[in-house]
């Protein structure tokens, strides 16, 4: 994928085998997303759009870009008592 960052690459690896069928940009920003917030330590939008490893315009396109990622990912995730729902928000 290219992300630059050993961790957002064995995220997005993992995120590909786990959930195949899900939308690649979708599943690209979540990766991006998981991994900036684990390399920064943090969940504010201003660190997290400053780290982000991709050339994305301005601060407040990726802003937006963070933004919207953690908006819109809603996806399925089984665990050991059985299927709920993942969200973003």
């Amino acid at each position: 994928m290219g992300h630059g960052s050993p961790l957002i690459e064995a995220i997005a690896d993992d995120f590909q085998a786990r959930h195949a069928q899900y939308h690649k940009s979708r599943r690209e920003g979540l990766a991006s997303l998981a991994g900036v917030m684990l390399e920064t330590r943090s969940a504010n939008l201003m660190e997290l759009a400053a780290a982000l490893p991709r050339e994305i315009g301005t601060a407040h396109d990726r802003y937006q870009y963070i933004d919207h990622a953690s908006r819109e990912s809603t996806f399925k995730a089984a665990d050991s008592r059985g299927a709920r729902s993942v969200s973003g928000s």
